[in-house]
């Protein structure tokens, strides 16, 4: 018998023991531990019962809440590990919780069917779509629904989403796609983790993959169907001069070919971890696009939550009973969400304490713990909760307070995902999808440093923010920290919605790489580090568009394929492409106001114009907006354009901001600005009151 398999015979026979009424793990304990990470459950765990234990590493992303009353310790280590599929092993003296690599596949490998068989479902759903043949008949009446939409909007917009959908998946660019997702594995489909892409093509480049299949007859369908459609949209009614093409658009004439197209692109692309899968196709003839079409994979994980959010009961029932750490919390956020545009007054020193340090208290330990603490407080269960880093957002959400159990319930199964199961004395919690929810987990230490710089700066800084991209997942984008960093700096966000594979990689450069970029010089992608490299990578090809390109087909489906990322860059990124970043600054103006109570931190930051528009809503008796700005400072507003130069003819760039406050600069009255600020204003003011239809909220009509 080997040394490993003696320990876990010891620790089975040891735990065989305990349930027969002896030794330590037969010891009952009360214990009430938040959401915690397992390492501190497991460490409050060992003091309460005085027996030595440890969690390993490969557990530091598990997220547990853990409210026991009266229960045999042996009984709380095997609901533990039942629950973040992990194992118990007795080492010299030492319970050690861990999880191993068998366990770890077959978690990855469970969650995976458990997307797979969400895809499936969804796709089986366009069978009869795909599969009915178009006739002259049905296409006539399928381009006179397009055309009574085009109508009312040339861009279809504003059209009942079911119509909509439906009517596109009837055309043939988007049967033909549908009919290729269909064959493709789920399985496949599945294995996207947040933030991937792939790209498949029966004609592959280098970057993309083969189609497992034949594809023939697709192409040799949609060639005969896009015939009978061309011929039906020709006899429709030309659309009104004046609307914008839209990719995709199925009344587009410019697809009239001769037979059928000779290549297919399909991507696939899943952004984040609560996210499915996005497709978009081309189908070519030539140099000519012959068919697009969009797909967005609503699973029904998707429509579950939607329905969940809004069919979760609010009264009559027990409400949750709120800790005074969420109280306080809840309070910042209360006054964050009805502001109105308007300055808040400064969070008290113990909500910034609270906000500012995750380590300490984590996020899922305030309104979620909270509410499912009530839950089993209230039917009398114990309780552990294994939770995803989607359930922060109770923290924000104002209808909280007003939530029954059941309805919190409810809302909990859509917002993460979860499965709740009420049995054998315990409320026990569970994410469907426990891999993704480690692979999206916030590094709270990050989180911290970066809420706590914004105290320390006044402000988010572009350094701060990119170090705390850089140590966050590789999603798409930031749904977590940035909207914390708003309750303390308000102008937080301005890197947000921008390019968040580039902020990663503002966040790998050394001073001196920034340093030398930031002079104009440029730095070969060869001398990056295998890190840097990566981002580069995904800079290129996670995306769906590549910026700057050349673009030999206008046409609005011609234009998306050829900013296709690897068509651009059919081989890889080429070794001799350079970073470069440009600089531009700007003068702009943090507005504050003495009267709200609101110090220069929690301003807002205009450019001059804006800020004179914002004046005159302030102005306007008829505006709901009243910030009541009467402090005004003087800052420069930096943007950095980061530029992907892989070769002659493909580029790509992101513009990241930042705020830089001169050292002699310090809040005055507008009627101290500088002269050439005041008058521009003034005149963007004097614009807005003389355009003040377009200008606040009215109650009242003019007089």
């Amino acid at each position: 018998m080997g040394t490993s398999q003696f320990l876990l015979f010891a620790l089975q026979v040891g735990l065989a023991v305990c349930r027969g009424g002896q030794g330590p793990l037969a010891k009952k304990i009360t214990i009430d531990v938040p959401a915690e990470p397992v390492a501190k459950v497991v460490a409050e765990l060992s003091r309460a019962s005085g027996i030595p234990m440890e969690a390993a590493m490969n557990l530091k992303a598990d997220v547990v809440i853990l409210r026991v009353h009266d229960l045999a310790v042996s009984e709380i280590q095997k609901k533990l590990a039942e629950t973040i599929d992990a194992t118990w092993r007795s080492e010299n003296g030492m319970y050690r919780l861990t999880r191993t690599d068998k366990q770890t596949t077959e978690q990855e490998t469970r969650e995976r069917k458990y997307r797979a068989k969400q895809i499936a479902d969804e796709i089986a759903k366009s069978k009869a779509a795909r599969e009915t043949a178009m006739t002259a008949e049905s296409a006539r009446k399928l381009v006179n629904q397009f055309v009574q939409m085009r109508d009312k909007n040339p861009n279809y917009a504003f059209q009942p989403y079911r119509d909509l959908t439906s009517a596109f998946a009837a055309t043939p660019s988007q049967k033909a796609m549908l009919t290729l997702v269909s064959r493709l594995d789920p399985a496949d489909l599945a294995m996207l983790q947040p933030g991937e892409r792939i790209v498949f093509s029966d004609k592959p480049t280098r970057v993309q993959q083969k189609f497992p299949f034949d594809d023939s007859d697709v192409l040799s369908r949609f060639g005969q169907e896009q015939a009978i459609w061309n011929d039906a949209v020709s006899a429709a009614p030309a659309a009104a001069p004046g609307g914008t093409q839209v990719a995709g658009d199925p009344l587009l004439l410019h697809r009239k070919i001769a037979g059928s197209p000779d290549r297919v692109i399909l991507m696939a692309n899943r952004s984040n971890s609560m996210s499915s899968v996005q497709f978009r196709m081309f189908l070519t003839s030539g140099d000519d696009v012959a068919g697009y079409a969009d797909l967005w994979l609503a699973n029904d994980f998707i429509r579950d939550m939607s329905k969940n959010m809004l069919s979760a009961p609010r009264s009559p029932g027990a409400k949750i009973k709120f800790s005074a750490k969420t109280q306080t919390m809840m309070a910042m956020t209360k006054g964050f969400m009805t502001r109105s545009g308007a300055p808040m007054p400064d969070p008290t020193p113990d909500q910034v304490a609270l906000l500012t340090h995750p380590e300490n208290t984590d996020p899922l330990a305030l309104a979620a713990t909270d509410a499912f603490d009530s839950v089993a407080d209230d039917r009398h269960l114990n309780l552990i909760a294994s939770i995803p880093d989607e359930m922060v957002s109770f923290n924000f959400l104002p209808t909280i307070t007003s939530q029954t159990l059941d309805g919190f319930l409810t809302q909990a199964q859509g917002m993460g995902d979860l499965n709740i199961e009420q049995k054998d004395g315990w409320l026990t919690v569970t994410p469907n999808r426990p891999y993704s929810a480690r692979f999206d987990r916030i590094d709270r230490s990050a989180l911290g440093k970066y809420l706590r710089s914004i105290v320390s700066n006044g402000r988010a800084t572009l350094d701060a923010q990119g170090e705390y991209a850089f140590h966050s997942p590789l999603t798409d984008y930031d749904t977590f920290a940035f909207p914390m960093g708003m309750l303390l700096d308000l102008n937080s966000t301005q890197n947000v919605d921008r390019d968040w594979d580039s902020l990663k990689l503002w966040g790998s450069l050394s001073k001196d790489q920034r340093d030398t970029l930031v002079s104009g010089k440029t730095i070969p992608f060869k001398n990056l580090t295998p890190v840097q490299i990566d981002l580069v990578e995904r800079e290129a090809y996670h995306r769906m568009m590549m910026s700057h390109v050349a673009l030999p087909n206008w046409t609005a489906d011609g234009m998306q394929l050829s900013m296709e990322p690897t068509e651009v860059l059919p081989n890889g990124i080429p070794p001799d492409g350079v970073l470069s970043v440009a600089t531009k600054n700007a003068t702009a103006i943090l507005a504050s106001s003495t009267v709200q109570n609101v110090r220069l931190s929690y301003a807002r930051l205009f450019a001059p114009g804006q800020l004179g528009w914002t004046l005159a809503t302030q102005d306007d008796p008829n505006s709901e907006f009243k910030p009541m700005f009467n402090r005004f400072q003087t800052v420069d507003r930096v943007e950095y354009t980061i530029d992907y130069l892989f070769s002659g003819e493909a580029s790509d760039s992101a513009t990241l901001q930042d705020v830089v406050v001169p050292a002699d600069s310090h809040p005055v009255a507008l009627e101290d600005l500088p002269a050439a600020l005041r008058k521009e204003i003034s005149d963007s003011k004097a614009n807005a009151a003389a355009n003040s239809g377009s200008v606040g909220v009215r109650r009242v009509p003019p007089p």
